[in-house]
């Protein structure tokens, strides 16, 4: 079983769209979320979602902003969605993937 990890920057219908395929591709995985507080609500109606953690920053995903996981909680596979954004912003987010705690 693979543990999956999406940090959405994206429309909520972009991860409509690729979460299907993301099951598909690991079928028997655990998909973890990674969203802001104010779209939990949206993002909770997704069944392929097994659990959601709130970003507790304000703003966008930086580096330097952490988030807390489990004790123990690695993930397989990460996978960060972002609409077409440029420059800065979009450094931004790569880099705050690439902090996340994944094989």
């Amino acid at each position: 079983m693979k543990n999956i990890l999406l940090v959405r920057s994206a429309p909520h219908l972009q991860l409509e769209n690729n979460l299907s395929s993301i099951k598909n591709m690991f079928p028997n995985s655990i998909i973890t979320l990674i969203e802001n507080d104010n779209s939990v609500s949206v993002s909770d109606k997704y069944l392929l979602v097994d659990k959601i953690n709130i970003y507790p920053h304000k703003g966008h995903y930086q580096f330097s902003k952490k988030i807390s996981f489990d004790e123990n909680e690695d993930f397989d596979e990460s996978f960060v969605m972002i609409r077409d954004k440029i420059g800065y912003e979009q450094f931004n987010i790569f880099s705050f993937g690439l902090s996340l705690p994944t094989k």
